[in-house]
């Protein structure tokens, strides 16, 4: 593994271990970590340019290092062995690289877990007219009942009667 893979593996266990939404890197700086909606720094070195440049050209798949050069910036995934997948958008920000990484959890919350009431949930998803959107919203958004846990919102727009 190279250095530059190695530090920012180790930044990213540490996010997730702390359950942050997004871990930000912008040149010369330490790591931050968006927790409650915000962004808090990482007790470590800062990270260099070439760093993140290098980690980029080193993981960013070769079909979208075309767009990378034309457009400046490269959205693509990344798996971390022992940590988990990720959501990456690497891009310049005046004239210097930086990444963004957001965790994708493996495992799907049940509605239960989430504090929302099943029976209503089903009747919607088994409807046959309508638009049901399901969004994610940050924790720290959620700030009415009947989801003080919930990291989604929901938004049932019917046009026919159920």
């Amino acid at each position: 593994m190279t250095p530059h893979t190695e530090i920012l593996n180790d930044l990213l266990k540490l996010a997730v271990d702390s359950d942050v939404s997004d871990v930000v890197i912008k040149t010369n700086k330490p790591g931050y970590v968006r927790l409650a909606d915000k962004l808090k720094p990482v007790d470590m070195d800062p990270i260099t340019g070439e760093e993140i440049k290098a980690f980029v050209d080193e993981h960013v798949p070769r079909v979208f290092r075309q767009s990378r050069e034309d457009n400046y910036q490269v959205d693509f995934a990344y798996a971390a062995d022992d940590v988990g997948r990720f959501r990456v958008n690497a891009f310049h920000q005046r004239g210097t690289p930086s990444i963004v990484f957001r965790h994708i959890k493996s495992e799907v919350s049940e509605s239960g877990d989430l504090g929302l009431n099943g029976d209503p949930m089903l009747k919607l998803a088994k409807a046959k007219d309508g638009i049901l959107l399901i969004c994610g919203v940050p924790r720290a958004r959620v700030k009415v009942p009947p989801w003080p846990r919930c990291s989604i919102g929901l938004i049932a727009i019917w046009t026919a009667t159920l």
